[in-house]
């Protein structure tokens, strides 16, 4: 997604089966996603990788501080909120994952509030004018 709005051309990988096989031994960590640079070396973890791509694109923040904002608030949205909605995941007792599902809407309500209150008064999200990869990460993520 980052580098495609930075409009870098890039060779989207994607395999299955057989492939998935010798594509898993060239994984640092041993599975996906990962991204392989010119240099040769590769990576793992999605957020890593958006931020480094964030800020080799110029969709980091303008400093530090912004940059603590904008992974706080991805990481918020995409490992707190997202870990409270997995807890449903195997879960068959019907009111038991209803019972998950509500707290979890609960505890992201709560977040997103607080969320907000941390981005009032900066130009680092969205609807301002300097695009991150917070935008470019959640736009696709929704």
């Amino acid at each position: 997604m980052i580098l495609a709005y930075a409009g870098v051309k890039y060779d989207d990988e994607r395999v299955s089966g057989d492939a998935w096989a010798e594509a898993k031994t060239r994984s640092p960590m041993g599975g996906a996603p990962f991204i392989t640079l010119e240099n040769g070396k590769a990576y793992g973890q999605s957020l890593a990788m958006a931020r480094y791509l964030g800020n080799v694109h110029g969709l980091g923040g303008k400093n530090a501080e912004e940059n603590l904002l904008i992974d706080m608030v991805v990481e918020t949205l995409n490992i707190d909120l997202l870990m409270a909605f997995m807890k449903q995941r195997g879960v068959t007792d019907e009111e038991k994952k209803a019972e998950i599902v509500k707290d979890a809407n609960e505890k992201g309500a709560q977040w997103m509030d607080k969320l907000n209150k941390c981005v009032q008064g900066t130009d680092t999200f969205l609807g301002k004018p300097q695009t991150s990869i917070f935008e470019i990460f959640n736009a696709f993520d929704a």
